[in-house]
């Protein structure tokens, strides 16, 4: 594969776990 499909393959899982920690973090704090 070539370098670049892992890189957006990496930046799209850090994203998205990135931004599911963010709305874990609301939750728990009652935020809506």
């Amino acid at each position: 594969m070539s370098a670049g499909l892992w890189i957006l393959i990496i930046g799209t899982a850090v994203l998205a776990i990135a931004m599911a920690k963010d709305l874990v973090y609301d939750l728990r704090r009652g935020r809506r």
